[in-house]
């Protein structure tokens, strides 16, 4: 950073990012509330806080050990009435007036408002995609963490790991269970944090720079680090030795918190889950972001000119909750519509290529959700992938009209009666699939649709492909869509971070990168939908050891418990000495075993985590999406160059500013060609800033 000699980025590249710093603080008493102790607690104890806050918590055992839980605690004011919009605003004035009247933090906070607001029909009986849905309340009151932390020592000084949740940006809760951080605390000895920030329209609507300034969530999330970071010694913790770790759009969030100054002083290591700021879909500029908001304040009601933002921020502040996030699926399913029109005018266009009139504007994918696998195909597909009569049924089927001859299966064959339709509108050619429900309307070219087709070797006849199995495609769209939405923004993040260190001589290497590729065995989704987007959180927070969650979702073998166990000593090991393989207390990291090898960008080394097959040690691989990558960032780019300088395209204004999300600045490069996919792969980093 800056001005820093000594605090410098280094990376460990995981499905997460870290970084280092210090201060200090401390206090600590026994206390009483008004409220009853919630069930199984074993105790309570009260914490003085840095702003003369009390806050009382209980205890309860946890895999063997006592953890003690502080739930719900506020750390903004609510925003809502005026404060809807804006940025937000600290506490002004203490909770909990003593050790005798301490604010009770008994119970996890309310969600913040998501989209969408309810279950989709396939979703409701499936405990695979119902762990992703919120267990609380929603609410605009909604800015709360949590802390879990193995002891009432305030002198412990334990590493602490803060955890953002992703969703898109448009969702997610850290309320869910399996976000629960109370076997975390207990086997990796730290002590673990959440908190609860603004999604959707609340936490990105860009409109004015005071109103409506953009990045209202990022901007929740570095108050309740900053809450974290100044009040951690009173739960044991060491603000010293701070970890940000976050998934997807948490891992998004993690990575531009490593990019903005006003953020770095919040922790000192950082773990980035499957995404990155380098990822397309975690920026858009200004005046994109604005129209946005112009396209919502329509559908509310509220739009009186382009001069009148004030006004129409006024307005959508006096519209309901629930409205607003109704009112953001028109914006969203506009997209769809708009397909097919572009669709046949790409069909109109083949073996024409010689004539390109309407070039994109700019060569990205759309996605079909913001997220990685074959996981959102069918959550985007899902007509296609469940029988139509019965989308509760679970019983999920790859389209058997996306292979060349499948032989139609009995149990399909009322289900074919009810797709025919469907069936005869998708065309047999998967390039012809991947331009009519995977491409962006603006990105439908042949020579862009061809490109990629051939990369990923989409099975077509005009490839030499005469026999192909539905499977096939699948797994071509998946992988082709995993690649440039996930996985390659985060290779590239990490081989930033690497050039960086390698100016830093004296940093030596810090980056560490994994794969996970385990489909955890009682899972209720087929086989072929593989190691999907987020589902390797289960093991990361040790949910083979919550009682609660194996109770209501889905359980796990002894083999998958060691997986677990072993993830959760990577993740501690790192938080506590900045290196996934050396426990605390021990100096010279050649004393052990060097399970998980640093990443180089000569080899691309990486760990491959999954179940253990008759070995004691977890598979090392090389050369991780090398290729796929490439492709990417270099092959695309010269496509793109190429129709610039043959067409006319129309152009944005010269200087414009990356918007997160539709908000602030930030120094993040867009990614140029994008689209949604299975990721049998979890690529992450880990990253440290001394």
């Amino acid at each position: 950073m800056p001005g820093q000699t000594k605090q410098l980025l280094q990376c460990l590249l995981l499905a997460a990012v870290a970084i280092s710093r210090s201060s200090s603080i401390a206090v600590s008493g026994e206390g009483g509330g008004g409220n009853p102790l919630p069930p199984g607690s074993t105790g309570s104890n009260t914490v003085r806080l840095a702003d003369n806050s009390h806050i009382r918590g209980f205890r309860r055992s946890v895999s063997g050990r006592d953890i003690w839980h502080y739930l719900g605690v506020p750390y903004a004011r609510p925003p809502v009435d005026n404060l809807r919009f804006r940025a937000p605003v600290p506490l002004d004035a203490p909770i909990g007036l003593s050790y005798r009247e301490p604010f009770d933090a008994f119970y996890k906070p309310k969600s913040c408002y998501f989209w969408p607001m309810s279950k989709s029909e396939f979703e409701i009986n499936n405990p695979a995609l119902l762990i992703w849905w919120n267990n609380t309340e929603m609410s605009e009151d909604c800015l709360y963490l949590n802390v879990w932390t193995p002891t009432e020592n305030q002198g412990d000084k334990k590493a602490v790991m803060v955890w953002i949740f992703g969703g898109g940006f448009y969702g997610g809760s850290a309320s869910l269970e399996i976000y629960d951080g109370a076997v975390l605390a207990s086997k990796g000895d730290v002590v673990v944090a959440s908190m609860q920030y603004r999604t959707g329209a609340f936490g990105f609507l860009y409109l004015d720079p005071d109103e409506a300034p953009g990045n209202m969530g990022l901007m929740d999330q570095r108050l309740a680090m900053k809450w974290i970071w100044t009040n951690a010694r009173y739960f044991g913790g060491d603000p010293s030795r701070v970890t940000i770790f976050g998934e997807s759009a948490g891992a998004v969030s993690v990575s531009l918190h490593m990019l903005l100054p006003e953020s770095q002083k919040y922790f000192s290591r950082a773990i980035m889950n499957s995404g990155s700021a380098l990822a397309y879909w975690a920026s858009e500029d200004q005046a994109r972001a604005r129209h946005r908001a112009y396209i919502l304040a329509v559908q509310l009601n509220c739009y009186v000119g382009h001069g009148n933002r004030k006004r129409i921020i006024g307005c959508m502040r006096h519209i309901s909750p629930e409205k607003i996030q109704a009112k953001l699926y028109p914006i969203v399913a506009k997209i769809n519509e708009e397909r097919v029109p572009y669709y046949n005018r790409y069909q109109s266009r083949i073996g024409r290529r010689s004539n390109l009139t309407e070039p994109p504007l700019y060569f990205f994918y759309l996605p079909l959700r913001p997220n990685e696998g074959v996981f959102w195909i069918v959550y985007a597909l899902s007509s296609f992938f469940l029988p139509k009569t019965n989308l509760s049924s679970n019983k999920w089927h790859i389209p058997f009209w996306w292979g060349s001859s499948n032989p139609v299966r009995k149990e399909d064959a009322e289900h074919l009666k009810k797709v025919t339709s469907i069936a005869q509108r998708v065309e047999k050619d998967p390039p012809m699939i991947l331009a009519k429900y995977f491409m962006h309307s603006q990105n439908l070219n042949p020579l862009i649709v061809d490109s990629l087709a051939f990369e990923y070797q989409l099975p077509s006849p005009k490839y030499g492909f005469n026999h192909w199995t539905s499977k096939d495609v699948l797994y071509a769209f998946d992988e082709l869509t995993g690649d440039n939405t996930f996985k390659c923004p985060v290779i590239d993040f990490a081989e930033f971070y690497l050039r960086f260190l390698e100016r830093k001589a004296s940093l030596g290497n810090n980056v560490w990168m994994y794969s996970f590729e385990h489909h955890t065995e009682s899972l209720p989704m087929p086989e072929w939908t593989g190691a999907m987007h987020g589902y390797e959180l289960d093991y990361t927070f040790g949910m083979p050891f919550n009682e609660n969650f194996t109770k209501n979702f889905y359980k796990y073998t002894p083999a998958e418990e060691e997986l677990s166990r072993d993830m959760l000593k990577f993740w501690s090991n790192f938080a506590k000495t900045g290196n996934p393989n050396q426990p605390e207390g021990t100096r010279n990291i050649q004393e052990h075993i060097m399970t998980w090898p640093p990443y180089r960008m000569g080899n691309r080394s990486h760990i491959v985590l999954e179940v253990k097959q008759g070995s004691s040690s977890y598979k090392v691989g090389e050369n991780l999406r090398r290729r796929k990558c490439n492709f990417w960032n270099a092959q695309m780019r010269n496509i793109r160059n190429y129709m610039q300088q043959n067409v006319p395209c129309i152009t944005e204004p010269k200087k414009s500013t990356q918007n997160i999300s539709g908000g602030s600045r930030a120094t993040a490069r867009v990614s140029s060609v994008i689209l949604v996919g299975l990721a049998t792969v979890f690529a992450a980093v880990f990253c440290l800033l001394w």
